[in-house]
């Protein structure tokens, strides 16, 4: 029942879904006056949740800051948190190899192999899907292109049970504590997702430290068209990370992080 909760609940809870809520109202609403004031409402906040700059600085103010990698101890596990690494939706997904948006945990595990940082990469995640009989397209194909990559095969681990992100930490834990137990890993996944997979990991017992990748904020963003300018793009970021906020308090209220 949680896990359909998990993948439902957010989507009432989505800016989105409420500036959809606001209009349904100024539609149906017989006060005239409330209508206008709502009205008001509705405009500004569309605007907030689609420009540049706002959206920036609530992004920047949750994710995990960048790591310099150069600078990291040797430890024996980076754990990859699977979900939008493979793009599982491509027409032709299942016969060629096609990167999704969330690729950029992949690659920092991969430059952390390369640089001696990590000496196992464990893969951690199956389908995602509400079908738990769904097969799971991208762990395999995630192997495949860590192979390509010039990783060998006896550095890669798996664990393809888990569906969600307590259950990443649930899976992984029983392999990290029988293999490498007592020991820090390293934890990489999406910058915006680095709090609740942390929060996981340690209600396991397992001390992680987060290499976050595929950040969406960025550096500078005080441009005329950031700053003044709405940008439809910007909803989807906010959406993201409106998501990724409802998911880590739900799990908080459930004790999951």
């Amino acid at each position: 029942m949680f896990f359909i909760l998990s993948k439902t609940i957010d989507f009432v809870l989505m800016p989105l879904s409420v500036f959809f809520y606001l209009v349904f109202y100024v539609l149906f609403t017989k006060n005239h006056a409330r209508r206008q004031k709502v009205l008001l409402f509705t405009a500004v906040y569309l605007y907030a949740i689609s420009n540049g700059f706002l959206v920036n600085c609530a992004v920047r103010a949750w994710e995990f800051a960048p790591v310099e990698v150069a600078k990291l101890p040797v430890r024996s596990v980076g754990v990859v948190l699977t979900g939008g690494v493979i793009a599982t939706s491509a027409p032709d997904a299942g016969q060629n190899l096609h990167l999704g948006s969330q690729a950029d945990r992949l690659a920092q595990a991969v430059v952390l192999y390369k640089m001696g940082k990590i000496k196992k990469i464990l893969i951690s995640g199956g389908s995602s899907s509400l079908d738990k009989h769904q097969k799971d397209v991208e762990g395999p194909q995630i192997v495949a292109f860590l192979g390509l990559m010039g990783v060998p095969k006896e550095a890669v681990m798996s664990e393809p049970q888990s569906r969600n992100t307590r259950e990443n930490a649930l899976f992984s834990a029983k392999i990290l504590k029988n293999q490498f137990p007592g020991q820090t890993h390293y934890l990489i996944t999406s910058a915006f997702h680095g709090r609740r997979a942390a929060g996981c990991f340690g209600k396991m017992g397992v001390s992680v430290q987060v290499v976050p990748a595929a950040f969406m904020g960025q550096k500078d963003r005080f441009k005329i068209d950031n700053l003044l300018l709405p940008q439809p793009e910007n909803l989807l970021i906010i959406n993201r990370l409106a998501h990724e906020i409802v998911g880590y308090w739900v799990y908080k209220l459930r004790g999951y992080c």
